[in-house]
Order: C-alpha cells, then sequence, then structure tokens
C-alpha cells in the first residue's frame, strides 16, 4: 500500500471524530462521552435518561438504541425481589422488553407483602392483647401482694393480740377471715400455717429480649395450741428486689447492691406505716436486723436470711409479746417490795422461729444393699457305730461293792468323781468316822552315804 494511503487511513476516524464533535455541542458530547465509558449500570442509566431526555435528536442519538438495550437487561436482571429496583426498572423503561413481567413480579411481591402484613396485625393484636392481660394481672397481683401485705399489717397491728386463738381472731376480724380463706388456699400443719402467693412477670426492653420474673410471698403464722404467737411475710429468692419491681414498674439487676437498696425502700413502706399506727412504739438498732420497730404489744422486724445458691429470704416478723404483769403499766416499771413477779405461761417465741426457710429437696435414699447368707458349712462325717459297752456283773448278797478303778489323772486318795449326770450321793465325799482323811505322809529322812 502506498505511503499516502496509510495517512488517509490514519486521519480517517480523526476526521470522523471532529466532524460528529463539530455537529454536536460541548455539553452532549461531555454527556455521551461520561455515558459510554461509565462501567456502573446504575449511574449508566441515569446518563442514559438524561441523555434521551436532554437529546431526544442529538448528534448521538441513533447509538442510544444499543445502550438501552445492554442497559435494560443489566438493570432488569439485578432487580431479584426487590420492590424498589422492579419500581425502578419500569420508571426507567415503562415500555421496554421485559414490563409485562416486571408488573406481574411486583404484583405478586405487593399480594405476598400485604398477606404478610395481615398476619403480622392480627400477631401484633394478639400480642398487645396477651400484653394487656399480663399487665393487667401484674397490676391485680401487685395490688394484692402489696394490700395484703399491708392488710396483714394492720390486721397484726390492730388484732393480733399474744396468745390469741385463731378462731377468735377470726371472729374479730373479718379482713383475716376473708385473706385466710381465700385463694391461694393455706397450708397448715400443727404448729404453723403457710399461705404461698405467686405471680409470673416480665418486663419488655426496647432493643432486647423481654425480661422474665417469678416473685413469691410466703404468709406464716405461728402458733400453739391453736393460739396465735407471731407471724411473718416473706420473699424467698430474690428477697425485696421482686416487691420494688412491681411496686415501681422496673426491672432491677440481682445483685448485693439492689438487695441492699430494696431492703431500704421496704424498710422506709414499712416505716411510715408503722409510726403512724404503732405512735407508741419507736425505731431501733438490732445486730443482724434489716430493720427493727419495737412497741408494748409487739416488736416488728425486717430480717434477711442467705439460703446458700437459692438467694436470699427476705422476712417481715412480727413478734408479739405477752402482757405486762398486773399492776404495771408499759413503759413504767415499779419496784416491787421483793414480790416475785409473775413470768408468761410460756416463753416469747424467737425471731427464728418466726422466719420461713424454704426446705431443700431431699436426695433420695439409697437403696440397702443385698446381702446374701452365708453358706451352710458342709455336715461333718457320720460317726462309725459303737458297741454298747458291757453290762457289769450283779453283786451276790452280802459281797462288798466292786472297787473303782481311779482314772489316770485321777490323783491318789482323791474321790472317784460321780456318773455324768447323776448327782453325788450325800456324804459319799466324807471320810468313814473315826478315821481321817487320807494325806500326805512327810518324808522320811535317808541317811547320808
Amino acid at each position: 500500500m502506498p505511503k499516502h494511503c496509510h495517512k488517509v487511513v490514519a486521519v480517517l476516524p480523526l476526521v470522523v471524530f471532529v466532524a460528529c464533535a463539530a455537529f454536536a455541542s460541548k455539553q452532549e458530547y461531555w454527556l455521551y462521552r461520561q455515558l459510554m465509558e461509565t462501567k456502573d449500570m446504575e449511574e449508566k442509566a441515569e446518563l442514559y435518561r438524561e441523555y434521551v431526555t436532554s437529546y431526544p435528536s442529538g448528534a448521538f442519538a441513533g447509538q442510544m438504541k444499543d445502550v438501552e438495550q445492554e442497559i435494560e437487561f443489566a438493570v432488569y436482571n439485578a432487580t431479584g425481589q426487590d420492590k424498589e429496583k422492579i419500581a425502578r426498572y419500569l420508571e426507567l423503561f415503562p415500555k421496554g422488553r421485559f414490563t409485562a413481567d416486571a408488573k406481574d413480579k411486583l404484583a405478586q411481591l405487593e399480594a405476598i407483602e400485604k398477606i404478610k402484613s395481615e398476619e403480622l396485625t392480627v400477631q401484633k393484636k394478639k400480642k398487645e392483647e396477651m400484653e394487656a392481660l399480663a399487665n393487667e394481672k401484674k397490676k391485680k397481683f401487685t395490688k394484692e401482694i402489696t394490700g395484703a401485705m399491708a392488710d396483714w399489717t394492720a390486721i397484726s397491728i390492730s388484732t393480733f393480740v399474744y396468745g390469741i386463738a385463731v378462731n377468735d381472731l377470726a371472729t374479730a376480724s373479718a379482713r383475716f377471715k376473708e385473706l385466710w380463706g381465700g385463694e391461694p388456699l393455706a397450708e397448715c400443719g400443727t404448729e404453723v400455717c403457710l399461705k404461698t402467693y405467686e405471680l409470673a412477670y416480665h418486663f419488655q426492653i426496647l432493643g432486647a429480649t423481654r425480661i422474665d420474673r417469678i416473685i413469691r410471698m410466703v404468709v406464716m403464722i405461728k402458733f400453739r395450741e391453736g393460739k396465735i404467737w407471731g407471724m411473718s411475710v416473706n420473699f424467698p429468692g430474690r428477697g425485696f428486689i421482686g416487691l420494688r419491681e412491681l411496686i415501681e414498674d422496673q426491672a432491677r439487676e440481682t445483685n448485693q447492691q439492689e438487695m441492699d437498696d430494696s431492703a431500704g425502700f421496704a424498710a422506709d413502706l414499712l416505716e411510715s406505716t408503722l409510726q403512724s399506727a404503732v405512735p407508741a412504739g419507736k425505731t431501733v438498732e438490732k445486730e443482724g436486723m434489716l430493720f427493727a420497730y419495737e412497741s408494748p404489744g409487739a416488736n416488728y422486724y425486717l430480717v434477711r436470711t442467705s439460703i446458700g445458691q437459692a438467694g436470699v429470704v427476705d422476712s417481715f416478723v412480727i413478734q408479739l409479746l405477752p402482757p405486762p404483769p398486773p399492776g404495771q403499766e408499759p413503759g413504767k416499771v415499779k419496784k416491787p417490795k421483793k414480790v416475785k413477779v409473775p413470768s408468761p405461761e410460756k416463753p416469747i417465741i424467737t425471731v427464728e422461729e418466726l422466719i420461713y426457710v424454704p426446705q431443700a429437696p431431699s436426695a433420695p435414699a439409697p437403696k440397702p444393699a443385698t446381702v446374701e447368707p452365708p453358706a451352710a458349712p458342709p455336715a461333718p462325717p457320720a460317726a462309725p457305730p459303737t458297741a454298747p459297752p458291757a453290762a457289769a456283773p450283779a453283786a451276790a448278797p452280802g459281797a462288798e461293792p466292786p472297787a473303782v478303778e481311779a482314772s489316770p489323772s485321777t490323783p491318789p486318795g482323791a474321790a472317784a468323781a460321780p456318773a455324768k449326770g447323776k448327782p453325788a450321793a450325800p456324804g459319799a465325799n466324807k471320810p468313814p468316822a473315826g478315821k481321817k482323811p487320807p494325806g500326805k505322809k512327810p518324808p522320811t529322812k535317808q541317811p547320808a552315804p
């Protein structure tokens, strides 16, 4: 090929490019260059949309058909099950090759979402109803448990008397009769009655799973021979933390700091109640007690008992006191003139006896080992038969009885032993009259050799 032909071939693309650029504006050309060079299909679709909108009859409009098919295919393949991407495809290509399929897919997704939405609405409604019932139950129990604690305190202050009979208390206090006879039913033994209140509740935490809780309150009445000597309201497990959670409607952690704070919370509630109901009493410091309030008729304590891995038992204890001796008013001690003060019939029940401590489950007793009886020893071999002894000849009349030979083991001069099984004849071992019993003769001296 001649050299001038090489020059023509090299210059031809430049001429075409310059010619195209000569017919397009600077902005159109710049937009076209961006559209052709970008690799991102989303960005390419935006540039395509901008170009066909701004330059519908532009210098590069003939090339947009191929660009459109390339972009449409890529955008539709990327839609998947995404409603937004399908809507974007329909927006870019309202009359495209996949428009009908995209509309069908979008309708199916919307129908599925509608069903899911309806199911979620039903589930949400049920959940809200259950939450409402749970909250109502929690509020009711909170009212019952706090009200029961307040009622038991009021009953103890106004009605409990040292050694009062249970039947007399039921007659004197309608509220006691109602509480003790209603649900939950009491479990009574010979010296104690227990009434257990229990509630399962939870707190819903935003951004986290819900917190489930169980609170138990055990009312214990201690009595002997049908007469009440004291009572307690006990919270086993987490102590007063559960009571505080219900009253404040706020979840709390189970740790030592929360236990101490909740004990202070319960002490404040109890102290304000006692100060208004029992003005004759006073708050005192007592070792081993979270709170102590003593009055002439009863002592009121808050006590904490550890139950190992099961937690603690926080107890509100009411220790009834015997009445003062006759002629002695509470708070005024008279000096008797060597007069013995009568003591109550029975001692005051201790605080420890009034605290409810749950019993740990007992381990099953081990099964006794089976002992086989020892085998019987083998029978000894049978002895050979022996001939019966010969009978002694009968003595002739007037003859002396035969002499009895002494056995080798019988010492000389000793009487023969009676036959086995036969008693000796009376006087058999005595010597005859006028004769000395045989004895040893002294040795005779022999002359020396």
